[in-house]
């Protein structure tokens, strides 16, 4: 009997202080950014958050829905890691007076992600990791624009049905106007003399009155 209730007590014990550890991880993140704060499906938003730890360990949520990382960044923090460490701090259950300074002016923690596809209007952005969960910032999901139904196409505006083709821009064919020779007047080629006739017919008669002359 007393063996069984010391181990009910000692199974109280684990199970508290095991409750008691993880409760000291959760605390709330420090969402102070979102850019832009309206955007469309699709795009890309910026958040700035603090404290982040790595780009495995984070979940960014808007509307409820998972969003894709695209980047996680982590720059300078450095030296506030260290002083936060000399000094004991936590990472954000307590104020670190000394240190908060300095992580706020070299430090850059911000995560940047895609914006899944929801219906237009304010959506809930929320950031989880290992150090617990953030506080709440609105982005408005902007409604796609409308298909206007072929406003890139102009119905033809770039066919102006012919006007590079001028058809036949020659001018009408009058009938002959292309012939300018004038009209043929029968013989006008024919310059030479008149055919009298009898140019030979004289010859042989010149031949014949000599030899008339001539004595038999």
């Amino acid at each position: 009997m007393l063996l069984l209730l010391f181990t009910l007590l000692t199974a109280c014990t684990l199970t508290d202080s095991t409750s008691v550890v993880d409760s000291a991880n959760v605390c709330e993140l420090a969402l102070t950014l979102v850019a832009p704060d309206a955007a469309l499906p699709g795009e890309t938003i910026q958040l700035v958050v603090s404290p982040l730890t790595t780009a495995d360990d984070t979940l960014v949520t808007i509307g409820g829905v998972r969003a894709q990382l695209v980047s996680f960044e982590r720059v300078g923090c450095e030296d506030c890691d260290a002083c936060r460490d000399a000094y004991l701090c936590a990472p954000c259950l307590e104020d670190c007076d000394v240190c908060d300074v300095g992580c706020a002016a070299e430090c850059v923690e911000q995560v940047s992600a895609l914006v899944p596809s929801l219906a237009a209007g304010p959506a809930i952005i929320e950031v989880f990791n290992g150090e617990g969960a953030s506080g709440r910032l609105t982005l408005t999901v902007l409604a796609p624009p409308e298909d206007t139904g072929g406003a890139d196409d102009t119905g033809g505006a770039d066919d102006t049905g012919g006007a590079d083709d001028t058809g036949d821009t020659a001018p009408p064919d009058t009938g002959d106007t292309a012939d300018t020779s004038a009209p043929d007047s029968g013989d006008s080629g024919d310059t030479s003399a008149p055919d009298t006739g009898g140019a030979e017919g004289q010859a042989e008669a010149q031949i014949g009155a000599a030899l008339a002359e001539c004595p038999v």
